[in-house]
């Protein structure tokens, strides 16, 4: 695995950033840097920050459930540590309560791939990327969040957060497979409730 900072020879004897690999790739995706993704994301030789990802195994096929909780005003059932009030859209973001104060988020649009990431900005001007994605796994799913330490965040509270989002995660797998939000069972059924 190259090294952060390393190079590859271009067919015109340049060289160009590893990094750029990754770019070139959501620009694949996407046809542009996505909105929802900060520019802060493209600086290099930023430092790297320790991620710790969290999954829980859902049983029910991916492609169902990333659509039934792809929306942005769904995370209000389960994503207790994003926000602590309904999501109200507001142009190109959703704005909601947060555990410390008013939130933006900035979401994925729909796609085909299971990813849910998803931009958060507090009051303080800091955008902070959450990489949330659905994947199979055999008949049923994995759904992946990914936890970034920020430069200011301690050990105590870093281990909060992690508390926080597999509290999270286990909501989330309680209401696709005993019956959901919308009333559906974990199959896609009708709750008799």
């Amino acid at each position: 695995m190259p090294e952060s900072g390393a190079t590859k020879p271009r067919a015109d004897g340049a060289r160009k950033p590893i990094s750029w690999l990754n770019i070139r790739t959501l620009f694949y995706l996407f046809g542009r840097r996505p909105l929802w993704l900060p520019q802060a994301i493209y600086i290099r030789n930023a430092a790297m920050l320790p991620a710790r990802t969290y999954s829980v195994s859902i049983k029910r096929d991916w492609r169902a459930l990333y659509e039934q909780i792809w929306r942005p005003d769904y995370f209000a059932h389960w994503a207790s540590g994003l926000a602590e009030s309904e999501f109200r859209e507001d142009g190109d973001a959703w704005v909601a309560t947060g555990p410390e104060g008013p939130i933006r988020i900035r979401f994925t649009p729909h796609n085909d791939y299971g990813v849910m990431d998803h931009v958060v900005e507090a009051g303080d001007g800091i955008a902070i990327h959450v990489p949330l994605r659905v994947i199979a796994n055999g008949e049923g799913a994995e759904v992946m969040l990914t936890l970034f330490r920020q430069p200011d965040m301690d050990d105590e509270r870093f281990a909060a957060d992690a508390r926080w989002i597999n509290k999270d995660l286990s909501r989330l797998k309680a209401l696709i497979e005993r019956g959901s939000a919308d009333g559906r069972n974990g199959d896609g059924s009708r709750s008799p409730l």
